[in-house]
């Protein structure tokens, strides 16, 4: 009986082990440079209408979206009109509401409203946000 919990135990420990090693991975994660393109969708066609080269000026952007933005609480993520920008982006966020690192923010213009932002914590669970300003990213669609 000893010999059986002594086996369960060790068990437990390596599965702790291993689930604090992937965390603290994650949570190490530093913030990286700008790589990648940002994929601008129009919604109401559903087709991607421009990709663009992410880059130092456009994440300083990106950083002026995400530093001004408040919790909003709409539980539909039908965006049927508008424009979508996914936005490849490897740094934390950290508000009132989220904190965490993200590897891609999605902002949606809709039109007539406010840019809103949706961000994925580690659990891969959805948390959408109004953003205070678009940053000049929506510059972005016009040229």
């Amino acid at each position: 009986m000893r010999l059986r919990s002594k086996w369960i135990t060790g068990i437990l420990c390596v599965a702790l082990m291993i689930g604090c090693y992937s965390q603290a991975d994650i949570v190490a994660a530093k913030e990286e440079p700008p790589q990648g393109f940002i994929e601008i969708v129009d919604l109401d066609k559903n087709v991607l209408i421009k990709r663009v080269k992410f880059d130092n000026e456009l994440s300083d952007k990106m950083k002026v979206v995400l530093a001004d933005m408040r919790l909003n609480g709409r539980s539909n993520l039908d965006f049927p009109k508008g424009i979508l920008m996914k936005v490849p982006l490897h740094t934390r966020v950290h508000n009132e509401w989220f904190d965490d690192m993200i590897r891609e923010a999605i902002v949606i213009f809709e039109p007539g409203q406010q840019p809103l932002v949706l961000l994925f914590n580690r659990k891969n669970q959805p948390v959408l946000f109004t953003a205070s300003s678009d940053g000049g990213l929506l510059g972005l669609v016009k040229n």
